[in-house]
């Protein structure tokens, strides 16, 4: 997907992806920042908060939104333009919302970190890194939180060295583990956490993808999603691949990490009376077209059929109609605050 057709398509599921987020392993999220380790350690400084793959800055806005200040918020991508636009989607959004401006800058320099999935897919990019981009927003007690977009890959073992050398308080990846390899990332937060830091990872693919009504061919379309989330697997043993969010779970235990709670989190984009809800159309678009195109030219699929297949969805979705329902979970865990 092109770039700027892209960032349209993360914007478009912001507000899917907050109906879809696990409400319990939520709430138990707002309770250990409210009563846990990181907030007995700060002792009245920053929270430092680290956003693996930030996209437009959709996990920021919900970090700012939903935890008290003061915060230091490094939001980490390998799309250096992409940040720049996070940026700003970040700070209108915060504005409108309630918060005041306290500086803007671009092109800061130094060096960062960057994640996966939101940015863009693909996992490449420069382990050079810098700031493309900070923001100093006063909340609603005047308190100061500042948001440095960070350029790193953590495809690449050099950025993930790079991010278990740092430390953070908080460190999030929304819809994003999927796309990174699983073991060796989980072991980077666990190291990157200070004692009683918290991890937490949400909407990350976990095998199973549902559509209705049945398709006409429901042999043909059953082969659609198995070759579609066997693309996932073949990204190798190192990553979770179709199954990555009930592989996440093993993979933080096995890093030293407790896990407090963990949950399903599914889209579920089902058209009520009136349509679908704000975004809900364009993101089963985009889906239908993505796994159109990454199938496209497979030699256990005739690509008459593959297009026949996508223009009858796209259709329904046009009529509203279609039925998506996708399967994520959502985890939460923290690094014992000792041992």
């Amino acid at each position: 997907m092109e770039p700027r057709k892209f960032e349209g398509y993360l914007e478009a599921k912001y507000a899917l992806d907050y109906r879809s987020i696990n409400t319990a392993v939520y709430r138990r999220f707002r309770e250990l920042l409210r009563t846990g380790e990181p907030a007995q350690q700060r002792d009245g400084r920053s929270l430092r908060v680290c956003d693996l793959g930030t996209g437009t800055g959709a996990m920021v806005r919900r970090v700012l939104q939903s935890v008290g200040g003061p915060l230091e918020i490094s939001a980490l991508d390998l799309n250096v333009e992409g940040l720049v636009q996070a940026g700003d989607h970040t700070r209108r959004a915060m504005l409108a919302g309630g918060f005041r401006p306290g500086g803007h800058e671009r092109g800061r320099g130094g060096r960062g970190v960057q994640g996966g999935r939101e940015s863009g897919r693909g996992g490449s990019g420069s382990t050079a890194g810098r700031d493309s981009e900070q923001l100093v927003l006063q909340d609603y007690h005047e308190r100061a939180n500042t948001v440095r977009f960070r350029e790193l890959d953590l495809g690449k073992s050099t950025g993930r060295k790079r991010l278990a050398a740092e430390r953070f308080d908080l460190i999030t990846g929304h819809a994003v583990m999927d796309l990174l390899p699983l073991k060796a990332t989980a072991e980077a937060v666990a190291q990157a956490l200070n004692p009683g830091g918290v991890f937490y990872a949400t909407l990350t693919y976990n095998g199973a993808t549902t559509v209705l009504p049945g398709y006409e061919d429901r042999g043909f379309e059953e082969a659609v999603f198995e070759l579609y989330d066997a693309s996932m697997d073949a990204r190798g043993a190192a990553y979770g691949g179709r199954r990555a969010g009930a592989r996440l779970f093993d993979a933080a235990a096995a890093a030293g990490l407790a896990v407090v709670s963990f949950g399903a989190s599914d889209w579920q984009i089902v058209p009520g009376g009136h349509g679908y809800l704000r975004g809900e159309a364009e993101v089963a678009e985009a889906l239908i077209t993505m796994i159109h195109r990454e199938l496209s030219g497979s030699r256990k699929l005739k690509q008459r059929d593959l297009d026949r297949w996508r223009e009858k969805r796209l259709a329904q979705i046009e009529a509203a109609e279609l039925t998506i329902v996708v399967h994520h979970t959502d985890l939460l865990a923290r690094r014992p605050a000792s041992g």
